[in-house]
Protein backbone atom coordinates (compact mmCIF):
# COMPACT_ATOMS: atom_id res chain seq x y z
CA UNK A 1 0.00 0.00 0.00
CA UNK A 2 1.14 3.57 -0.63
CA UNK A 3 1.15 6.04 2.25
CA UNK A 4 1.86 9.69 2.95
CA UNK A 5 3.71 10.01 6.23
CA UNK A 6 4.31 13.11 8.33
CA UNK A 7 6.99 12.88 11.01
CA UNK A 8 7.80 15.57 13.55
CA UNK A 9 10.94 15.72 15.68
CA UNK A 10 11.60 18.00 18.66
CA UNK A 11 13.55 21.24 18.57
CA UNK A 12 16.53 21.70 16.31
CA UNK A 13 17.97 25.07 17.25
CA UNK A 14 20.01 25.47 14.05
CA UNK A 15 17.18 24.87 11.58
CA UNK A 16 17.09 28.13 9.63
CA UNK A 17 15.64 28.44 6.13
CA UNK A 18 18.91 27.41 4.49
CA UNK A 19 19.20 24.29 6.70
CA UNK A 20 15.56 23.41 5.99
CA UNK A 21 16.37 23.63 2.28
CA UNK A 22 19.35 21.28 2.70
CA UNK A 23 17.14 18.90 4.66
CA UNK A 24 14.41 18.91 2.01
CA UNK A 25 17.04 18.21 -0.67
CA UNK A 26 18.30 15.21 1.32
CA UNK A 27 14.81 13.72 1.75
CA UNK A 28 13.22 11.37 -0.80
CA UNK A 29 11.76 12.94 -3.96
CA UNK A 30 8.67 15.16 -3.44
CA UNK A 31 9.24 15.29 0.31
CA UNK A 32 9.16 18.54 2.25
CA UNK A 33 10.78 19.65 5.51
CA UNK A 34 9.67 22.69 7.48
CA UNK A 35 10.28 24.26 10.86
CA UNK A 36 7.56 24.00 13.49
CA UNK A 37 7.14 25.27 17.04
CA UNK A 38 8.38 21.92 18.33
CA UNK A 39 11.23 21.42 15.86
CA UNK A 40 11.03 19.99 12.35
CA UNK A 41 8.28 18.31 10.35
CA UNK A 42 8.86 16.20 7.27
CA UNK A 43 6.14 15.10 4.88
CA UNK A 44 7.14 12.01 2.91
CA UNK A 45 4.63 11.01 0.20
CA UNK A 46 4.68 7.77 -1.76
CA UNK A 47 5.95 5.44 0.98
CA UNK A 48 5.32 1.87 -0.22
CA UNK A 49 5.01 -0.42 2.80
CA UNK A 50 2.47 -3.11 3.73
CA UNK A 51 1.38 -1.49 7.04
CA UNK A 52 1.01 1.99 8.49
CA UNK A 53 3.55 1.17 11.21
CA UNK A 54 6.14 0.12 8.67
CA UNK A 55 5.45 3.27 6.64
CA UNK A 56 5.99 5.44 9.73
CA UNK A 57 9.27 3.64 10.51
CA UNK A 58 10.37 4.05 6.86
CA UNK A 59 9.67 7.81 6.88
CA UNK A 60 11.32 8.30 10.28
CA UNK A 61 14.45 6.55 9.05
CA UNK A 62 14.40 8.68 5.88
CA UNK A 63 14.18 11.86 7.99
CA UNK A 64 16.99 10.75 10.31
CA UNK A 65 19.20 9.89 7.32
CA UNK A 66 18.39 13.24 5.70
CA UNK A 67 19.27 15.10 8.90
CA UNK A 68 22.62 13.34 8.98
CA UNK A 69 23.25 14.05 5.26
CA UNK A 70 22.38 17.73 5.83
CA UNK A 71 24.78 17.91 8.78
CA UNK A 72 21.99 18.57 11.27
CA UNK A 73 21.45 16.99 14.68
CA UNK A 74 18.56 14.55 15.11
CA UNK A 75 15.82 15.51 17.56
CA UNK A 76 13.55 13.13 19.40
CA UNK A 77 10.34 11.76 17.87
CA UNK A 78 7.44 14.09 18.71
CA UNK A 79 4.57 13.06 16.43
CA UNK A 80 3.64 11.06 13.36
CA UNK A 81 0.70 10.80 11.01
CA UNK A 82 0.21 8.09 8.42
CA UNK A 83 -2.46 8.49 5.73
CA UNK A 84 -3.27 6.41 2.71
CA UNK A 85 -2.40 8.29 -0.46
CA UNK A 86 -6.11 8.56 -1.28
CA UNK A 87 -6.97 10.19 2.07
CA UNK A 88 -3.94 12.51 1.77
CA UNK A 89 -5.14 13.57 -1.67
CA UNK A 90 -8.65 14.34 -0.38
CA UNK A 91 -7.18 16.35 2.52
CA UNK A 92 -4.91 18.28 0.15
CA UNK A 93 -7.96 19.23 -1.94
CA UNK A 94 -9.94 20.25 1.18
CA UNK A 95 -7.49 21.63 3.76
CA UNK A 96 -8.89 22.30 7.23
CA UNK A 97 -9.24 25.97 8.04
CA UNK A 98 -9.02 26.94 11.70
CA UNK A 99 -11.63 29.35 13.05
CA UNK A 100 -10.39 32.85 12.26
CA UNK A 101 -11.23 36.33 13.52
CA UNK A 102 -10.94 39.79 12.05
CA UNK A 103 -10.43 43.01 13.97
CA UNK A 104 -14.13 43.51 14.83
CA UNK A 105 -14.46 39.86 15.90
CA UNK A 106 -11.44 40.17 18.21
CA UNK A 107 -12.84 43.36 19.71
CA UNK A 108 -16.17 41.68 20.42
CA UNK A 109 -14.54 38.58 21.90
CA UNK A 110 -12.30 40.64 24.20
CA UNK A 111 -15.03 43.16 25.04
CA UNK A 112 -12.95 46.12 23.91
CA UNK A 113 -13.06 48.67 21.11
CA UNK A 114 -11.42 48.16 17.71
CA UNK A 115 -8.99 50.91 18.62
CA UNK A 116 -7.99 49.01 21.76
CA UNK A 117 -7.36 45.87 19.69
CA UNK A 118 -5.07 47.94 17.44
CA UNK A 119 -3.24 49.22 20.55
CA UNK A 120 -2.86 45.68 21.91
CA UNK A 121 -1.70 44.36 18.54
CA UNK A 122 0.97 47.04 18.20
CA UNK A 123 2.24 47.14 21.75
CA UNK A 124 1.19 44.37 24.12
CA UNK A 125 3.95 41.76 24.40
CA UNK A 126 1.51 38.88 24.91
CA UNK A 127 -0.78 39.74 22.01
CA UNK A 128 -0.44 37.18 19.21
CA UNK A 129 0.77 38.21 15.78
CA UNK A 130 -1.84 37.93 13.03
CA UNK A 131 -1.91 34.63 11.16
CA UNK A 132 -2.49 36.60 7.94
CA UNK A 133 -3.47 40.04 6.67
CA UNK A 134 -6.05 40.99 4.09
CA UNK A 135 -6.40 44.40 2.50
CA UNK A 136 -9.12 45.14 5.06
CA UNK A 137 -7.94 43.60 8.33
CA UNK A 138 -5.41 41.43 10.08
CA UNK A 139 -6.65 37.88 10.70
CA UNK A 140 -5.99 35.93 13.90
CA UNK A 141 -6.81 32.36 14.79
CA UNK A 142 -9.55 32.13 17.38
CA UNK A 143 -7.32 29.84 19.49
CA UNK A 144 -4.53 32.44 19.67
CA UNK A 145 -6.93 35.16 20.79
CA UNK A 146 -8.58 32.87 23.34
CA UNK A 147 -5.14 32.04 24.75
CA UNK A 148 -4.38 35.76 25.02
CA UNK A 149 -7.80 36.40 26.57
CA UNK A 150 -7.14 33.94 29.41
CA UNK A 151 -4.04 35.90 30.43
CA UNK A 152 -5.25 39.40 29.57
CA UNK A 153 -5.88 41.56 32.60
CA UNK A 154 -6.57 44.85 30.81
CA UNK A 155 -9.59 46.94 31.53
CA UNK A 156 -12.18 46.28 28.81
CA UNK A 157 -13.90 49.15 27.07
CA UNK A 158 -17.33 48.96 25.50
CA UNK A 159 -17.35 46.65 22.51
CA UNK A 160 -17.86 48.20 19.12
CA UNK A 161 -20.37 46.44 16.90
Amino acid sequence: MTWQVTVELTALEDLDDQAAGRLTSALPTRSLAQRTERGVRAVVPGVDEPTAGQALDHALQALLSALEAAGLPAGEFAAGEVLTSKVASVQADNPPVPPILGLVDVAQLLGVSRQRVNQLASGHPGFPPPAARTSATPIWTRASIETFQRDYRGRPAAAVK
